[in-house]
Order: C-alpha cells, then structure tokens, then sequence
C-alpha cells in the first residue's frame, strides 16, 4: 500500500493485492466482483474480503474504504494460470477522497 498525505487526509493511494494458487472458481468470483463495480462503485476490504491473513496490528493501520478513503479498481484483475484448475490473480486498486 503506498500513502501520502495531504493535511490530515490521505491521498494518491495505491493498493496491490495478489492471490495466489486460488482455485479458478474463486478467480472468476473475483472477476464477477470486478465487473459487478465497475464504474459506479467502490470497493471495501475487511477481515473476510482482502485483509484476510493479516495481523490485528497490522489491519488496524489498512484502509478499509469504509471512511473518506475509497478505493476503486485500478484496471480489471490479471490472471494467470499456474496448472488446470488453479490460478493467482493481481488487483490493483486506486484510493479517492469521498465526494471526490
């Protein structure tokens, strides 16, 4: 995740996310995702949607899109099969200011 910050908001950020080794039926939940929001739509991340994994410690200091950070998708999701059945996906995501 890349940050900068203009006052107190942040701004200009940047978010790459890769899953890897899923199986091609969550890669295509993925891209369902992708076009489901496209355009109209922000995305949010929680324990259970792209901050799985992590620490407490570290999720407490990633922007979840739930307050004047949101982000959008950077591009549509790259896949790339890894052997029949399985893929690793990449998602870029692109921070705004709500209202913005």
């Amino acid at each position: 995740m890349t940050l900068v910050q203009f006052g107190y908001q942040r701004v200009d950020a940047e978010l790459d996310m890769q899953f890897k080794n899923v199986t091609d039926e969550r890669a295509a939940e993925i891209l369902e995702h992708y076009l489901a929001v496209t355009g109209d739509d922000y995305v949010t991340f929680d324990k259970t949607r792209g901050f799985g994994g992590i620490s407490d410690d570290l999720y407490s200091l990633m922007d979840t899109g739930k307050t004047t950070l949101r982000w959008r998708y950077d591009g549509p999701p790259q896949i790339a099969s890894v052997y029949p059945g399985i893929s690793t996906v990449s998602c870029k995501f692109i921070g705004y200011l709500y209202g913005s």
